[in-house]
């Protein structure tokens, strides 16, 4: 067949035949040279694709951030809520402490006061001297009576009502007492002197006692008593001395590392206070006693 008014019509034919059978093929590939208007919807269509998938994880995102934040905020409600019930308990538990250490305290405020009026009691009960007649104190040997003041100054001594103590001893010294018992006594009342801070009228008792009995063992007592007054009195040479008399004479003292440790404890405060000031002496706070137990 032929064009008219085309010369060489057959080959221009063959060619529009081709492009004709080719156009199907193209437009379903998308060619953007056969089909462009098709291509752009195709490529339009595929961007609303992303877009609404976008929009979609976008919304998933959303929901889940809202759900995260709804959980913790439940769980922040329940924590708070756990928190405020265990300050609650904590407080009461507090209280209850309280209340029992209050309980406590005056249970032991009342049982304080039931021993003091307990222990008045005794006092009055075992300590109320008995006076005996004049005619029982006739028919009583003067040591008979003695022992009993001793014993009842020694109750008084031990309940530290050295007052009593001291009255009781002197009474009982005076009633007669001989012996171990006597100079117990005399022991014991320059104890509760001691014990009163009375220092000099202690330290007269114990030099009697010692002179009246230098063997006894209370004479060794008594003259320890001496060094640790001397000590007292400022007058650490003279304490040192009689230490010193305890140890050469009575080594088997009961209390003789007790001694030791004086002897070494006076030692070096001398040496120090030597160092310090050679022209340092002790202070006359009372005079010195020559008094040693014999051997």
């Amino acid at each position: 067949m032929m064009i008219p008014g085309f010369p060489g019509a057959s080959p221009w034919r063959s060619a529009l035949l081709f492009i004709l059978a080719l156009t199907p093929a193209l437009w379903t590939t998308g060619c953007g040279l056969l089909a462009p208007s098709g291509s752009g919807a195709r490529v339009e269509q595929d961007l609303v694709d992303i877009e609404r998938l976008l929009k979609d994880l976008k919304e998933e995102q959303g929901s889940a951030k809202r759900q995260l934040d709804y959980r913790l905020e439940t769980l922040d409600s329940k924590l708070q809520t756990r928190n405020a019930l265990m300050e609650s308990s904590l407080g009461e538990i507090e209280k209850r402490l309280r209340q029992q250490n209050d309980d406590l305290e005056r249970l032991r405020r009342e049982l304080a006061e039931l021993s003091f009026k307990v222990d008045s009691l005794n006092t009055k009960l075992d300590m109320q001297p008995v006076q005996p007649s004049e005619q029982t104190r006739e028919l009583l040997a003067p040591g008979q009576l003695g022992k009993e003041t001793y014993d009842e100054a020694f109750k008084a001594y031990n309940l530290g009502r050295y007052e009593d103590a001291r009255g009781g001893f002197e009474a009982a010294i005076e009633a007669g007492l001989t012996g171990d018992r006597a100079i117990e006594a005399r022991y014991y009342l320059a104890e509760s002197l001691y014990r009163q801070d009375d220092f000099k009228t202690a330290y007269d008792q114990y030099t009697r006692l010692i002179t009246g009995d230098p063997s006894h063992e209370f004479a060794w007592r008594s003259l320890e008593r001496l060094a640790d007054v001397q000590q007292r009195w400022n007058r650490p040479k003279d304490a040192l001395r009689l230490y010193q008399e305890i140890l050469g004479k009575k080594p088997d003292y009961g209390a003789i590392e007790r001694v030791r440790e004086q002897i070494e404890a006076l030692e070096a405060e001398i040496a120090t206070a030597a160092a310090e000031s050679p022209e340092s002496a002790d202070a006359a706070a009372a005079p010195t006693t020559e008094v040693a137990p014999a051997d």
